[in-house]
């Protein structure tokens, strides 16, 4: 047998019996959220799902069951007119919980979500909390929508009440947290995978739950305070508000497993530390004037604290190598882009297109929280071709569709296939969240033909079409190529050939374009042909088309800082403008030629953004 093909395809296959070949590149990660998610709708489209097939990114549930006014604390409240810090009153914090209708699977993640309105009104009944809350159960999560304290006075010691305002909500967000794992039986959710989510106000407690950490990072203003004000008694003063941990449950942790932040904001980026490794989830419009995407204070009011939002939280994370955080930056978005003003929906109905994007995007990162990483390797004799699992996250079963129509249950099974030929494998595992993932190989068991390949396969989109490219350093006897593409049906067909060869034992490196790319991805082969009629197959490579109306492009992407940039020939003198992750010009440059040639100038590795002036759309690359 030959030497196995590395993954290359990710099969997002419900069922041992599903026969589909096309699906996406194996590490799902470095897909975009909408072919992920597109993928996944085909897979679902192909087979009847069960109700336990792709939990956490399907809607696999009809609908969701929730029970209300659950008391998970109780907690001293700011009497009205909420100017004196010391005037309070007792009263329960109450939620909402969503369950999954009909559900009977007890190990269940968990979502609470706080909702919106500056820490001065709201309740957890908002359109988008209940949305929210429906949509993710009908994925199959426990959800909860919370009430929270409100209790703000804005016009005087803006920072000292708002300061307090905020960790009051904090309290009570980690308060849910530890109520939800100190019931995790009664509500059959998993303890180590209960997450927070917020809205604006409640974005800010979701992102200080997991960075306001340290004793030490606990604000002067959430201890004793005294102070004056224009209303009488004029004197104040204000008890400590003791620790994030206060009230019941106290035996289990309320520091969420990952949070969910939209269009939310830090007191500042230095309490982000190393060891802030849970994940993070930011979603942000660039032009919000009510929550800064950078900096400044809430609403532009000059008398509230300066604050900090997604962007210089992102870049905080990348300043410390935190990777595990996903960002949803929507250009020119406004505060709760998702289509509802303090979260009420403003067409009184439901959220914008927005919306969707969202739900989807979050669904994504969560379930990549809890998901296992799905893996195998395999050895063979003849056609016996044993199968060695190599999932990683605790895997309880096993789908294996071996490409010929047939398929196993068992963890590391033994298959013997009839025919000698290439076969797409597809392994779908379930961990004890029944969170899944799925991967596929081509296993080649195609004799050894008389070609050595000295250069895989290798594909890459330019301005005209997809470029593919490979190398021989052996032929012999050879009689030529034939490219193929992929086409809708699942076979291979024929769209170039390339010329015989005579005998060699040098390297010979071949070129051929695909002048006519399917939008989205294109999967390629090379078949070499021997003059006795025999052939052999390359590996398969997947190409992004993103068509033709791209003004330029850039090869090779990733790239180590020098770059080739590819234009029309007749688009004349033109203006490379590059951007920095912060939306800073970093680097402008004069393109002459059909293609230009660019250095970076030492500039440190990262992802970049480049544009022709003028311009709207643009390219991100990737250096290091």
């Amino acid at each position: 047998m030959k030497t196995s093909s590395p993954p290359v395809l990710a099969c997002l296959r419900p069922g041992q019996n599903l026969s589909c070949y096309s699906v996406g590149i194996a590490t799902l990660s470095a897909q975009k959220d909408s072919l992920l998610l597109a993928l996944i709708l085909l897979v679902t489209v192909a087979q009847t799902l069960s109700a336990q097939q792709f939990r956490y990114t399907n809607t696999i549930f009809p609908s969701s069951t929730v029970m209300t006014d659950v008391v998970y604390d109780n907690a001293p409240f700011l009497d009205a007119l909420y100017i004196d810090e010391s005037a309070t009153t007792s009263q329960d914090l109450v939620m909402d919980i969503y369950q999954p209708t009909g559900d009977a699977f007890n190990n269940r993640a968990a979502i609470i979500f706080a909702h919106s309105g500056a820490f001065i009104n709201g309740n957890r009944n908002h359109d988008d909390m209940i949305a929210a809350c429906d949509s993710f159960a009908r994925k199959g999560y426990v959800t909860a929508t919370i009430d929270y304290r409100k209790g703000f006075y804005p016009l005087s010691n803006t920072d000292l009440h708002g300061t307090r305002a905020v960790y009051r909500g904090i309290q009570d967000g980690r308060a849910a947290v530890r109520f939800l794992r100190a019931n995790a039986a009664t509500y059959g959710i998993d303890p180590n995978r209960v997450y927070l989510a917020g809205s604006s106000a409640g974005s800010f407690i979701s992102l200080h739950s997991i960075y306001l950490d340290d004793p030490d990072e606990k604000p002067e203003f959430a201890g004793p305070v005294s102070y004056v004000d224009i209303i009488p008694p004029f004197f104040f003063n204000g008890p400590d508000l003791g620790d994030l941990d206060v009230g019941n449950n106290l035996g289990v942790s309320g520091r969420p497993n990952g949070i969910v932040a939209w269009w939310g904001a830090i007191e500042g980026t230095d309490i982000i530390t190393p060891g802030d490794s849970e994940g993070v989830f930011l979603a942000h419009g660039t032009d919000d004037s009510t929550v800064p995407f950078n900096s400044g204070p809430a609403f532009n009011f000059p008398l509230f604290p300066d604050v900090f939002g997604s962007n210089p939280i992102n870049a905080r994370l990348d300043e410390l190598g935190l990777t595990n955080k996903e960002t949803y930056f929507l250009e020119g978005g406004v505060h709760e882009f998702h289509g509802a003003t303090n979260g009420a929906w403003n067409n009184g109905s439901g959220g914008n297109a927005f919306w969707d994007t969202l739900v989807q995007k979050t669904s994504l990162f969560l379930w990549r929280q809890h998901k296992p990483t799905a893996g195998f390797s395999s050895s063979n004799t003849g056609l016996s071709v044993s199968f060695t699992d190599q999932t990683v996250g605790n895997p309880i079963s096993w789908s294996w569709d071996f490409g010929d129509g047939t398929s196993s249950t068992l963890q590391d099974p033994t298959h013997i296939y009839t025919q000698p030929q290439t076969y797409l494998v597809s392994l779908y595992v379930e961990n004890p969240n029944h969170s899944w993932d799925t991967i596929s190989q081509f296993i080649d068991l195609s004799p050894v033909l008389p070609v050595t390949w000295s250069e895989p396969l290798s594909g890459q989109p330019v301005l005209k079409g997809i470029e593919l490219s490979w190398g021989i350093s052996q032929a012999v006897d050879h009689a030529g190529f034939e490219v193929e593409r992929r086409g809708e049906s699942g076979r291979f067909v024929l769209i170039d050939k390339v010329a015989e060869l005579v005998n060699s034992r040098t390297t010979q490196r071949f070129r051929a374009i695909d002048l006519n790319p399917k939008p989205g991805l294109n999967y390629y082969r090379i078949k070499q042909i021997d003059l006795d009629g025999s052939y052999d197959y390359s590996q398969v490579v997947a190409v992004e088309w993103k068509g033709a109306n791209q003004n330029f492009t850039v090869f090779p992407n990733p790239n180590d800082g020098i770059f080739t940039v590819e234009r029309n020939a007749d688009a004349g003198a033109q203006e490379l403008l590059v951007y920095n992750q912060l939306g800073v010009l970093v680097l402008q440059r004069i393109l002459r030629n059909e293609l230009d040639m660019v250095e970076m100038n030492g500039l440190p590795d990262g992802v970049y953004f480049l544009r022709i002036a003028g311009e709207a759309n643009g390219q991100r690359i990737l250096v290091r």
